[in-house]
């Protein structure tokens, strides 16, 4: 059984106690320190460093970085969100594009699962079957991707359309069968 895709930034944070609050010319012990930014991450694309502290994201006062932790997996991934920040006594604003807490074979899982309902749906309203193609066709077609027809029946076959024909973007290659 999968699970849920939650928001994810790409950061470690930890709490601030007044001294460390102090240090970072803070007023007061709310926000989240940054104490890693994972490279590549939504953290990173938006510009967030080592030493930064959160103190609002998407509008709404972070008291810990639990808190933080919390809001940001709430969000979907691909969600925009506003993170106010201070950095070196300083207020900067910057926005980030939400991202999977999932692993990759996790979402190559999911990406599977999801082309299979798209194949049942094709079938029904185009009859057409498709499956995605796998690296090893890739190559041989020469292609970056595509759907290989698995079988056509109704308007798709009067359309031309043959069980082994290879669709990417916009043209159409044919295949031999085997």
């Amino acid at each position: 059984m999968g699970r849920a895709a939650h928001g994810h930034l790409g950061i470690e944070t930890q709490t601030l106690d007044q001294p460390l609050a102090t240090s970072f010319r803070l007023a007061s012990p709310n926000g989240a320190l940054v104490s890693s930014v994972e490279p590549h991450s939504a953290a990173a694309k938006a510009g967030v460093k080592i030493g930064d502290v959160i103190v609002k994201f998407d509008g709404q006062r972070v008291d810990d970085s639990g808190q933080l932790s919390s809001r940001v997996s709430m969000f979907a991934p691909g969600d925009l969100a506003t993170l106010e920040l201070v950095r070196a006594g300083a207020p900067v604003t910057v926005q980030a594009r939400i991202e999977s807490d999932l692993q990759p074979e996790e979402l190559t899982a999911r990406e599977a699962a999801l082309q299979q309902r798209k194949a049942v749906t094709a079938r029904a309203q185009l009859g057409l079957a498709l499956r995605a193609l796998n690296s090893r066709e890739l190559l041989a077609a020469g292609v970056g991707g595509g759907l290989l027809v698995e079988d056509a029946q109704g308007s798709a076959a009067a359309a031309g359309i043959e069980e082994g024909n290879i669709g990417s973007g916009r043209r159409r290659y044919r295949s031999e069968k085997p």
